[in-house]
């Protein structure tokens, strides 16, 4: 399949001579394919590896969450939101308070509480 643009492989994108940048033309496999999640370590990860390799073995551990925030390169509470690991760190909350309290915490209350208990000065954030 040819277009004025480039060439289109077996995979739906389209080949282009920019280095930065190449365009899906064909629709994605739906849930069969994974999408990143975050990126841990320069590695990207779906939700599902994040949750099983990175913060079950930590919440075994009882890893607090600012410790947590640190080793996924969140160290700044101004810029926590927009970081590629804040839906991770969230969801490790939830996790965390449902394992040790019992209760479970919704999603903006999770993130109200990391930014203002957790992620704060006196923390060192």
């Amino acid at each position: 399949y040819s277009t004025s643009k480039g060439e289109m492989n077996l995979t739906g994108t389209v080949e282009n001579n920019l280095p930065t940048r190449s365009l899906r033309v064909a629709p994605s496999g739906g849930n069969s394919e994974e999408r990143s999640w975050s990126t841990i370590y320069g590695i990207s990860r779906s939700k599902a590896e994040t949750v099983r390799d990175w913060l079950m073995p930590r919440l075994n551990q009882r890893m607090d969450v600012q410790a947590l925030a640190r080793e996924m390169g969140i160290t700044s509470r101004q810029a926590a939101t927009q970081h590629q690991n804040w839906d991770a760190l969230v969801k490790y909350l939830k996790m965390y308070n449902y394992a040790v309290k019992g209760e479970k915490m919704s999603k903006s209350m999770a993130e109200s509480v990391l930014l203002h208990n957790v992620l704060t000065a006196k923390n060192n954030f």
